[in-house]
Order: structure tokens, then C-alpha cells, then sequence
């Protein structure tokens, strides 16, 4: 183990789940508003109806709020001097 190695610290607990979170959401509901676009009789969706537009932007809208709080919490962490 050399000294770089020695010097690093952990990633913050969770940090990686808490991207990849923000990153998925707001696919997950894009393809959830494309998929009821292009078959909006499909057994899941159809049952829905309109309802799967407001569950696809839920999620958009969750994903993107979680990404501004990642960015608040990244911005008033303090940094460290070299």
C-alpha cells in the first residue's frame, strides 16, 4: 500500500446509492410517460389512465429535487485546504 492509498478517505456512506437515485428517477418516469403514450392499453398503464401522467412527472420531479439537495449539501460542505 503506498501513501496515496494510506491518505484517502471513504466515500460518504450511501453517496453512490444517493446519485444513482437522482440519476434513475427521472428516466424511469420519462420512459413510465413514454411507454403510456405508445400503449396506453396495456394492462398495468391502461388501468391507470390519466394517473400515469402524474405518477411519471412524480418521479422527474423527485429525482430533480434530489439532485438540488446532493448540490446544496456538496456546495455548504467545507473544503479542504491543500
Amino acid at each position: 500500500m503506498d501513501d496515496s492509498d494510506a491518505r484517502r478517505k471513504p466515500v460518504e456512506g450511501g453517496s453512490r446509492r444517493k446519485v444513482l437515485t437522482t440519476a434513475l428517477l427521472p428516466a424511469v418516469g420519462v420512459l413510465w410517460i413514454a411507454g403510456f403514450y405508445a400503449s396506453p392499453e396495456a394492462p398495468v398503464l391502461g388501468a391507470l389512465g390519466n394517473w400515469n401522467l402524474l405518477i411519471g412527472f412524480a418521479l422527474v420531479m423527485t429525482g430533480v429535487v434530489l439532485g438540488v439537495v446532493l448540490l446544496v449539501k456538496a456546495a455548504m460542505r467545507p473544503r479542504r485546504r491543500a
